[in-house]
């Protein structure tokens, strides 16, 4: 947590979901420091176009930074317990896309390797009206 108290976010996926809301999430004023891809060059330009401090060419580097306390994921859904787990092995809060996990088994071994580090995960909404869980 900065000095100010502010969590410092990390983007695990440079896709478009991600620029959309990486940018939603900095004109909220939301402290967005780095963003991971399996592909340095598309994290490096995903940092650049956002102006994150950041950029990292795999996930194991972002989630082992000491100056990220939430991770975003936004990575095909598909890897997204994966993932998730790679986070909240390296004591990360984690806010996931839609969808969470591919089914209920998925869903619920991320919520028990949350519960087991002492970490918040939640899923990534993208709109007002809906009820994350």
């Amino acid at each position: 947590m900065t000095s100010t108290g502010y969590l410092r976010w990390g983007v695990i996926g440079a896709g478009k979901i991600a620029r959309t809301m990486v940018s939603d999430m900095l004109g909220a004023g939301v402290a967005v420091t780095a963003v991971a891809a399996r592909d340095l060059d598309r994290a490096q330009e995903f940092a650049t176009e956002l102006g994150l401090a950041k950029a990292y060419g795999s996930y194991l580097e972002l989630v082992s930074d000491p100056d990220i306390d939430v991770v975003y994921i936004a990575t095909p859904q598909a890897m997204h317990r994966d993932n998730a787990r790679l986070a909240i092995e390296h004591g990360k809060h984690v806010l996931v896309e839609k969808a969470f996990a591919l089914n209920a088994t998925q869903a619920s071994d991320v919520r028990a390797a949350a519960k087991a580090a002492g970490v918040l995960r939640k899923r990534q909404c993208g709109r007002a009206s809906c009820r994350c869980t």
